[in-house]
């Protein structure tokens, strides 16, 4: 079978071409033996005297494959809660894969068991294969509404509503949260919670695309689990599904937040009126999530100097 990496390279210059050049949060991510697309929520600059709060929201794949030394690896880093976003039924069509391939061989007697939120109400392989593998001109803005869809659905709403009041009751808790990629649910809720922060939508989108680098490793495994539940599809069909797949689009990012916008006013509005949050326990959360920075370390210079430097460019690009 032929390498995907030349593809997912080109898709990643395509895709997100400002992480060629900054590493932009690639120190964030973690490198966890069985599991993939790991990163810490804290370190991303707020303010130049605030940032979010690393220790206490993890995010990534699913965890099937995590290893002994993987589940070790996630213990020592504090996690006391698991939040799965994921359906029951996908959950196990993950798990009878993993097991019927010798992927799953953690005892997983280290973490606590899963708690369920799942962003979805029903869970079928063909729709999430197949709107990767059609050809659409308004790509950005179909996934954009999809993330919409999902997150603004009576059970998303419900959903976002209970993941918030219970990361609230649970503040002395190190969260891991996950679905199946780590991309596009956890990328939604995590981008809604860093927009309750406070934070850009460059920054935003920024941190969604680095689930590209986070997901290279599991091309291979990726496009042998979709080979085996679609024989009929050729292996250039396979591989243009799975790049789509994997890739996160920054741009159709950009465009769910402005939805929200347009259709909520803004985070803080979504998560009180849309999703029935107490103001109180939205305020509770951006003060566990946040920390101030430290100006004599230099990292609010940075920040400052990264902020000019983004002015300048995209003055240089109007002129």
């Amino acid at each position: 079978m032929t390498s995907l990496l030349p593809c997912i390279r080109q898709r990643k210059r395509e895709c997100y071409p400002r992480l060629e050049n900054e590493t932009n949060g690639t120190d964030r991510i973690i490198d966890v033996e069985g599991a993939f697309n790991v990163r810490d929520f804290g370190g991303i600059s707020l303010s130049p005297t605030k940032a979010t709060r690393p220790g206490v929201i993890f995010r990534s794949g699913h965890l099937e494959f995590l290893t002994d030394t993987g589940e070790t690896k996630l213990s020592k880093l504090g996690i006391t809660a698991i939040i799965d976003l994921r359906t029951s039924s996908e959950a196990k069509l993950i798990q009878k894969w993993a097991y019927a391939n010798g992927l799953s061989t953690a005892n997983k007697h280290q973490l606590p068991p899963a708690l369920p939120f799942p962003l979805s109400e029903a869970f079928h392989l063909d729709d999430r294969f197949l709107k990767y593998k059609s050809e659409d001109a308004m790509r950005s803005q179909s996934v954009a509404r999809r993330y919409f869809d999902t997150v603004c659905s009576e059970n998303g709403r419900a959903k976002m509503r209970e993941l918030l009041v219970f990361m609230h009751e649970h503040s002395s808790d190190a969260f891991i949260l996950h679905c199946s990629l780590g991309k596009d649910r956890t990328g939604v809720v995590v981008a809604l919670l860093l927009a309750l922060l406070g934070a850009s939508d460059d920054q935003i989108a920024d941190d969604f695309a680095l689930s590209g680098p986070g997901l290279e490793p599991m091309f291979a495994q990726t496009m042998k689990f979709i080979g085996e539940y679609y024989p009929n599809y050729t292996e250039a069909e396979l591989r243009e599904a799975v790049v789509q797949m994997l890739t996160p689009n920054r741009q159709a990012m950009l465009i769910l937040l402005q939805m929200m916008r347009e259709e909520f006013g803004g985070p803080m509005e979504f998560f009180r009126d849309g999703c029935n949050v107490d103001s109180s326990v939205l305020l509770s959360l951006k003060e566990l999530l946040t920390e101030p920075r430290d100006w004599d370390s230099g990292r609010g210079w940075c920040y400052v100097s990264a902020r000019i430097r983004r002015i300048l460019m995209s003055l240089s690009l109007c002129g």
